[in-house]
């Protein structure tokens, strides 16, 4: 290779004349070798404008860059493609003043510069190994990497300030990297622009020792951060397969960026540029991990469980029953469902579509209704409250209300179907957790990821696991509506699943009274929609309506799994709520305080509407009493109360009893009415306690605190722990 410092013109002249001497030869290429070749439409205008820029630059560009060109025989693959006279030109920032004896050296660093493999693995000493080594540690936190390469480059070249851009490959723009947020900003600069976009097209370091002189500066692109730039060091960041990764920008040296700057830099961008390009590959590592974790998160729960053939032809052949058939008292507003025993629920939940006229009125097919029950059963997790049995009594309490002629004349039968069919989905696959955990910014689940802009993530997750089953072939049970009747009931279903937040219900809470205080007009759809959320809220909340004995055994289910959550918190490092810390929280008191503010008032405004859900009042305010004369029992005894287990103790149940007759009979009446689970023929059911939350099929964890003198947190609670939690004020309650 014949290296040539002469000027230009000098240049030009020399290529003439070996092209005179010696025309079949192959041409010489002229290259200006801190930049790509340059690409034009055609051989003429390339040649003109090549010719053009060598006349007018001479030898120095007047913003102070010093211009060097290195003459290199052509190749192949170069003379293949170019006419004789046509150089190609790369640039490189180089002093003038070089000597004919610095050959060898020049040549060297020259290709150095280019992008070669060959010269990729060039090494200096200037870059010690060891920082190569601090990078590959911070691959997989790309921020840490990005801090750890700017201090590095910072103290390096002793610059004021700096500004990262990567390349979006999608949109071919550079987006600025925020030095602070070490995020994304979202600002995107097109390709080619500014010395930022000319670093990124070219794939070359740029060392401007006067940006106002710089034809390439663009002072919005160019000047990040409220700099105000006086010289730029910037180089691209290019990993070992030649793709861009991004560039840095150096801000203001005194007096400048040297030529050791520039080496230093050179051969430090390949360290940076592989680092990097390690970080961002572990990202897409973790992002496919996370997607996969998504979609098993998504799938319906239990959709791998096989539902057996023969449960579904024991449901398809079995008559539909009345619903006497489960309990002489099943029609009743203050019978606890669940006492039927588990063993009924497909059955009853089948009668519930029979009895209300829905599978005659929209011909559902039974085989397919039989199917969807079954799948929605096993679509619930056995947590402790949000289960399968949950589930169930939530629908018996909005069968109940439909079927009342107030509701009748309320509702049209689209919005009453849609009801029922919301209550059997309303909390399928919850996972036991509430909305503000899955939000927490310490534990970002795959839920908020995509549900958090709207609120209400696990409703919303609810209503698309509800969605998926209802689109399966086996679950299709309004496939014969016509498809406007279709999207009627699905935008229902969805709009009531919602109200089942109960932050979505407060915030209804004084239209509803208003509704009400004006009067219910059937022909406002708003009115309509409010009374739906009012029934859908309020046979979420039906356990709580029953007797004492149920609305405690319920109520010690809610708070195993909140103790469970509140544990898992503790775990990662956050301050559990005081309901769902274990050994701060005191049932009685929170209990006061949502039926008080929630509750209560719920029932309320329900039974102005159905005169027939009267008792359901009526029986909340009982409960409401009774949890008064449990707390007034615990504080007079704190020792006696062991966690949860106290809710259990049918002594203190009796004494809660005769507390609350001498105050009110009739409330006392109802909070210790009983019911015993007669079927129509005579004879009493064989099962299990259903409120019992130890069933086989409950993980251990949910057990935690039932057992005196078990160790650990399940232990039982000193008298100080206790004495400390009866102090405290009333929490926050959300349910």
């Amino acid at each position: 290779m014949t290296v040539f410092t002469g000027a230009a013109t000098a240049a030009k002249s020399s290529t003439s004349s070996t092209s005179a001497n010696n025309a079949s030869a192959s041409p010489t290429v002229w290259r200006k070798t801190s930049h790509p070749p340059l690409h034009f439409n055609n051989n003429e205008t390339r040649n003109r404008n090549l010719q053009m820029q060598l006349k007018n630059r001479g030898t120095k560009d007047d913003w102070g860059a010093s211009l060097r060109y290195d003459i290199e025989e052509p190749t192949s693959s170069c003379s293949s493609g170019l006419p004789i006279d046509v150089p190609i030109v790369r640039k490189l920032s180089r002093p003038l003043i070089q000597q004919q004896q610095q050959k060898m050296e020049d040549l060297d660093e020259t290709c150095s510069v280019s992008s070669t493999d060959s010269d990729r693995t060039i090494l200096s000493p200037t870059v010690p190994m060891s920082i190569f080594d601090k990078f590959l540690c911070l691959t997989s936190n790309l921020s840490g990497l990005i801090s750890c390469i700017i201090a590095e480059a910072r103290k390096t070249t002793e610059c004021e300030q700096y500004a990262v851009f990567f390349y979006d490959d999608d949109n071919k723009k550079m987006v600025l990297f925020n030095n602070e947020t070490m995020l994304m900003t979202g600002k995107a600069y097109e390709l080619n622009t500014g010395i930022v976009g000319r670093v990124g097209a070219t794939q070359r370091t740029m060392n401007i020792r006067d940006v106002s002189r710089c034809p390439f500066f663009v002072s919005d692109i160019d000047e990040q951060f409220d700099v105000k730039a006086r010289n730029i060091l910037a180089f691209p960041l290019v990993d070992s397969s030649h793709s861009l990764i991004g560039v840095i920008v150096l801000y203001n040296k005194t007096p400048g960026f040297s030529r050791n700057d520039e080496k230093f830099i050179k051969r430090f961008s390949y360290f940076v540029a592989n680092a990097i390009a390690h970080a961002i590959l572990a990202k897409q590592i973790e992002e496919v991990r996370t997607r996969i974790h998504m979609v098993e998160e998504f799938k319906v729960q239990g959709e791998d469980v096989v539902i057996e053939e023969v449960d579904i032809m024991r449901l398809v052949n079995d008559p539909l029953r009345d619903w006497r058939y489960f309990s002489q008292n099943f029609a009743d507003f203050s019978f606890p469902p669940r006492s039927v025993g588990e063993n009924h629920f497909h059955k009853a939940s089948m009668m519930f579509f029979e009895d209300l006229g829905f599978s005659m009125q929209y011909k559902l097919n039974k085989r397919k209704l039989s199917f969807l029950v079954l799948r929605v059963s096993v679509g619930y997790r056995p947590v402790p409250y949000h289960n399968w049995s949950h589930a169930f009594a939530v629908t018996h309490f909005c069968w109940l209300t439909l079927r009342t002629d107030a509701i009748r004349r309320a509702l049209n039968d689209m919005e009453r179907l849609s009801l029922l069919i919301a209550c059997l989905c309303h909390d399928i696959d919850h996972r036991g957790t509430t909305n503000s955990f899955q939000m927490q910014s310490l534990q970002k689940t795959p839920l908020s990821v995509l549900y958090s802009t709207e609120g209400s993530v696990l409703e919303r997750h609810h209503f698309a696991q509800t969605i998926k089953l209802l689109q399966q072939e086996e679950c299709s049970i309004l496939e014969n509506l016509p498809a406007a009747d279709f999207r009627t009931i699905v935008n229902t279903i969805r709009e009531v699943i919602l109200a089942t937040d109960i932050s979505a219900h407060l915030k209804k809470q004084e239209r509803i009274k208003t509704m009400i205080r004006e009067g219910y007009n059937p022909m406002s759809f708003d009115h309509r929609y409010l009374l739906m959320c009012l029934v859908m809220t309020a046979s979420d909340l039906s356990d709580q309506a029953k007797n004492f004995h149920n609305a405690k055994r319920i109520a010690e289910n809610i708070y195993l799994e909140f103790f469970a959550q509140g544990d898992l918190e503790l775990q990662l490092g956050v301050k559990p709520l005081e309901m769902m810390d274990r050994t701060n929280a005191y049932v009685p008191t929170v209990q006061i305080d949502f039926l008080y503010k929630i509750g209560v008032p719920v029932f309320q405004l329900l039974a102005t509407v159905v005169p027939e859900g009267k008792t359901t009042a009526e029986a909340i305010e009982a409960n409401h009493m009774c949890w008064v004369a449990l707390d007034e029992e615990c504080r007079n005894n704190p020792a006696a109360t062991n966690e949860l287990e106290y809710l259990r103790d049918e002594q203190l149940e009796r004494r809660i009893y005769e507390k609350v007759r001498k105050i009110d009979p009739r409330a006392a009446e109802l909070a210790s009415k009983r019911f015993e689970p007669v079927y129509a023929n005579g004879t009493v059911p064989q099962t299990q306690d259903i409120l019992d939350h130890r069933f086989d099929g409950y993980d251990k964890k949910y057990q935690l605190g039932c057992h005196p003198g078990s160790g650990g947190s399940g232990g039982q609670m000193n008298g100080k722990q206790q004495i400390r939690s009866l102090q405290k004020t009333k929490s926050k309650v959300s349910l």
